[in-house]
């Protein structure tokens, strides 16, 4: 674990193991680096190395939109032996489509903030708001919530007064829908945590 001086638990250290493929594509081994707020200076770190499926044809992500819902296999060739592979399964939820609903003003303390989505009943829904400042495009993580993926939530009044907006150009809202999955017979690996997300951005500006 990586925490901060304090003992906030920030994330967790990663490591390579193996060559990695995804339905028979190949991903590349990427650095993680973490951007966190810490004694009010921004700072970073590098978690360490993950994997990412970019386009064949470019240096994007892959990320096309048929594989909500479905199935891809997974595949691991282990670094310490390499005449053997494993192979599962990694199911992809449901796609996000979000809408934010905005009514008043913070400057006049009679803000309301809704969001709308596509619900899948039976999950839960992670919402983590966000701030980004004037002329950059990376997002600060603000406040992180958990709400039953029912479609619908009213953000808490509560919750609004803690985001201070005077620091920011525009505040984030990013809604995550993801599979977990924890394996431990993957060759003398320990446990391997599987997750797969499905994540929608919506973006408000400040007032």
């Amino acid at each position: 674990p990586v925490k901060t001086r304090s003992g906030k638990l920030l994330g967790y250290k990663t490591k390579a193991v193996g060559t990695v493929k995804f339905d028979d594509d190949s991903a590349k081994i990427v650095y993680f680096h973490l951007k966190f707020r810490y004694h009010r200076q921004t700072q970073q770190i590098v978690l360490g190395p993950q994997y990412l499926l970019y386009k064949k044809t470019s240096n994007m992500m892959f990320n096309p939109s048929n594989l909500f819902k479905s199935k891809v296999k997974f595949t691991l060739i282990p670094y310490h032996n390499r005449n053997k592979q494993y192979v599962t399964t990694i199911v992809i939820p449901p796609q996000l489509n979000s809408e934010i609903f905005v009514s008043g003003s913070h400057s006049k303390n009679n803000l309301h903030i809704q969001i709308i989505w596509n619900r899948d009943v039976g999950r839960e829904i992670e919402i983590i708001i966000g701030g980004m400042h004037k002329g950059e495009m990376s997002v600060f993580p603000l406040i992180k919530l958990k709400a039953p993926d029912n479609g619908k939530l009213m953000i808490p009044d509560r919750i609004i007064k803690l985001i201070p907006f005077k620091k920011f150009d525009k505040i984030v809202f990013s809604l995550i829908r993801r599979n977990e999955m924890i394996l431990t017979n993957i060759y003398n690996l320990g446990k391997t945590y599987f997750t797969s997300q499905s994540i929608n951005n919506t973006i408000i500006n400040v007032q």
